[in-house]
């Protein structure tokens, strides 16, 4: 063996050994969520997260079920904030005739009704809560125990192509028709989660999302802004805040033990039925 001698150190040759990375888990996907209340705490935590960023002048714009996770504690860590930008708004007149890229700087799944109709909209906090309520539903339509109905996932994957307004030849994927009849038309009514605090979340979350979609023809009528008042941050978190106090919490992991998958011969529509439920820990 060979050495290399220096003043001040000796270094030997050594055989090259393969690298090797060590992983030590911080947190992981949110649907390793024991039970409804642990994930209704994740999210909880992860708005508190984002209460944070807008103190400091930043939106998030990527509110996801892979950015919001949890941790072997049961709670939430709200990562992966390169989509955030500033919220200091276009100057006076330079929003006019603004045209976004042809796609969306997120995850098509949790955008917000506004965002998926017309991406020249400009990104508002409200549209991180609206996704903060998809990445909830989400979750708990795949992974909660519910007695329902047919249920379309055409909400979250809709799309559609249309003519962009400067471009015509540039077709334009947009969206969001499914998530604003799903807000509007109340069917939050018809969930049926067997969690009664998760159920009763979900419909006050869609209440307060639908007040702007409902009067966003006058941003200057008293009707939106009030509505706009009752979706602010701060009210969603005493909705999440008060929502984690009840007793009638499920008091055993309520996850299932599997998703439930789509049904090919159904189209678009799963059935969610009696599961039973299961625990299949990630830790």
């Amino acid at each position: 063996m060979s050495e290399i001698t220096t003043d001040d150190v000796v270094l030997q040759d050594v055989p090259s050994m393969p690298p090797r990375r060590i992983v030590s888990p911080v947190a992981y996907p949110l649907w390793g969520a024991r039970t409804s209340k642990e994930l209704v705490q994740a999210l909880f935590d992860a708005l508190t997260a984002l209460k944070g960023i807008e103190d400091a002048g930043f939106l998030h714009r990527d509110i996801n079920i892979g950015n919001v996770m949890i941790t072997k504690d049961g709670r939430g860590v709200l990562t992966d904030c390169d989509h955030g930008r500033s919220i200091t708004p276009w100057p006076s007149g330079e929003d006019q005739g603004f045209t976004g890229p042809p796609f969306r700087l997120a995850t098509w799944q949790f955008m917000s009704t506004r965002i998926l109709q017309d991406p020249d909209v400009q990104h508002t906090l409200q549209d991180d809560l609206e996704s903060a309520f998809w990445v909830l539903l989400w979750i708990a339509l795949k992974w909660f125990p519910r007695r329902g109905h047919w249920i379309s996932f055409k909400v979250f994957n809709e799309t559609d192509v249309i003519e962009t307004r400067t471009k015509p030849s540039l077709p334009m994927v947009v969206g969001g028709d499914a998530k604003m009849f799903f807000l509007l038309e109340d069917r939050t009514n018809h969930l049926g989660f067997t969690s009664p605090p998760l159920n009763d979340l979900l419909k006050q979350l869609a209440s307060v999302l639908q007040g702007p979609l409902r009067h966003d023809a006058d941003h200057t009528s008293d009707e939106y802004r009030n509505a706009l008042a009752n979706c602010s941050l701060d009210s969603v978190l005493r909705m999440f805040r008060d929502a984690l106090d009840p007793e009638d919490w499920p008091s055993t992991p309520d996850r299932l033990a599997e998703p439930v998958y789509y049904h090919p011969g159904r189209g678009e529509y799963e059935y969610w039925g009696e599961h039973r439920p299961g625990r299949r820990l990630l830790w």
